[in-house]
């Protein structure tokens, strides 16, 4: 059975640690070395087993539609037509059929790569010239050795033990013969690949998905031995013998992709590895440092360490401080854990944050929170004071803007804010407390004390709005 992961339940585990027993999956190692199998358990440090795709491969018989359309890819469809087309061009009988026993080769060792290819993951078929390079030919030449000495101890047993003898090996081995091409493809070793014991253990280990895909298997064989022989009886033989050798190509790709892909799915049990080639694999590209802090958070936030988890997002909000995912999560965890001192400690960097979302209402709940564990606190950043009180003035908490622009001149001497800080207490005084006169006694302080200021050409209008009683609007 597939493992999963410990912290993503719903997907398929590709690392293991014996040591602490955890599974990860792909999420959880955005750092790991899939095509070298390596890599460290982030909570133990030790070497950690690699299961590949197993985990995350649908099985075969849901994937049942993708098999019969895999032929039809360019370059399938091209190494079938050429294997039964172009014999059909030859004149000369000797030229023929040294031309058909070259091209019987060259479509198994394109056969092999099929299979070979689609158990490692790689699921689109394999180029046209791979069916004619110079390598690639031994596996051909090792399955028909597996198929001579099956046939020769077929016949050995009906000799030496009777026919019933041979019937019953001659049914294990057409049983056992698509693991024995499995073991072969793993191996490349004709031992396994004739070793009853060997053969039964994996056919075992795979339990009821063996007899279901020796049915689809044997399915395709029937099907496409069926329609070719109702092709030649049917068709003319010009179209009827081509036709059927179609057929053959057909279910054979389809025959060798199946074998490919139950070698994929069943990886781990196999003792091999895989990684689909279009799948996503983080390892393959440049991984920053906050891809490998966005697996430790979600790993020590559902293992509960939440120490762990606010020092890992204190660490990534001091080296990235504009990333507003992770001050979110900071201020979410402060929040929830009631933590003043890390409220306090982290002040800054919060509202900054609040002051980007425009949140006025977060602001107040911040500052009020603060002020709760310790009165004397004040923001010591003149920008940011001013900042935030003017979204204090829209979100309608007054007291507050008042605390936090209280005396501000004399805190922030050297800051060009000053006269914008004037504006807005003036503006808060006539429109939120109707004290129309201290209102005045702000903007007159402008006017005098910063006759250079750009709000200096605006004073006449903000003071005909509070002498008549209204509220202080910027000109339309």
């Amino acid at each position: 059975m597939p493992e999963y992961c410990d912290y993503h339940p719903d997907t398929g585990a590709r690392w293991h640690c014996a040591g602490c027993t955890r599974h990860y999956c792909h999420q959880c190692m955005p750092q790991a070395t899939p095509r070298q199998s390596m890599a460290a358990c982030p909570r133990c440090g030790e070497r950690m087993h690699y299961y590949g795709d197993s985990g995350q491969v649908r099985p075969f018989w849901r994937e049942w539609a993708r098999f019969p359309r895999y032929p039809l890819h360019q370059d399938p469809a091209l190494v079938m037509l050429l294997c039964t087309l172009v014999p059909l061009l030859m004149q000369d009988p000797f030229v023929t059929v040294v031309l058909l026993a070259g091209l019987f080769l060259a479509l198994f060792k394109y056969l092999f790569e099929v299979i070979e290819r689609t158990a490692k993951g790689q699921l689109k078929p394999p180029s046209l010239d791979q069916a004619f390079t110079a390598e690639g030919y031994r596996i051909i030449f090792q399955h028909a050795g597996v198929l001579i000495v099956m046939a020769a101890a077929v016949y050995s047993a009906g000799e030496l033990a009777g026919t019933t003898a041979a019937i019953a090996l001659a049914g294990f081995f057409i049983f056992a013969l698509p693991a024995s091409m499995v073991l072969l493809v793993r191996d490349h070793d004709l031992g396994p690949a004739l070793n009853p014991l060997a053969l039964l253990s994996l056919i075992l280990r795979l339990g009821l998905a063996y007899p279901v895909l020796f049915v689809m298997l044997a399915a395709i064989v029937g099907v496409s031995g069926w329609l070719g022989v109702q092709a030649q009886q049917w068709l003319p033989h010009w179209l009827g013998l081509p036709a059927a050798g179609l057929l053959l190509s057909y279910a054979l790709l389809v025959f060798f992709h199946l074998m490919g892909y139950s070698l994929y799915q069943y990886q781990a049990l196999l003792g091999v590895a895989a990684e689909a080639e279009d799948a996503q694999t983080p390892a393959a590209k440049s991984v920053d440092r906050r891809r490998r802090l966005d697996a430790d958070l979600d790993m020590a936030i559902k293992e509960g360490e939440y120490d762990q988890v606010q020092k890992l997002l204190e660490d990534i909000s001091q080296h990235h401080p504009g990333d507003d995912r992770y001050l979110r999560a900071l201020y979410r965890l402060i929040e929830a854990r009631d933590d003043g001192q890390s409220r306090r400690k982290h002040h800054r960097k919060l509202l900054r944050w609040l002051v980007r979302q425009h949140d006025g209402a977060g602001i107040s709940r911040l500052l009020r929170r603060i002020l709760r564990d310790d009165h004397e606190f004040q923001v010591t950043d003149a920008e940011l004071s001013f900042q935030c009180a003017q979204l204090l003035f829209h979100h309608g908490d007054y007291r507050l803007l008042f605390r936090l622009l209280r005396d501000f001149g004399q805190r922030f001497p050297e800051t060009p804010l000053i006269p914008d800080a004037c504006l807005l207490i003036a503006r808060t005084l006539a429109n939120a407390r109707q004290d129309f006169r201290r209102a005045r006694a702000y903007l007159e302080h402008i006017r005098r004390h910063y006759p250079e200021h750009a709000l200096n050409r605006l004073i006449p209008h903000y003071l005909e709005q509070v002498n008549t009683r209204r509220p202080i609007e910027p000109p339309e």
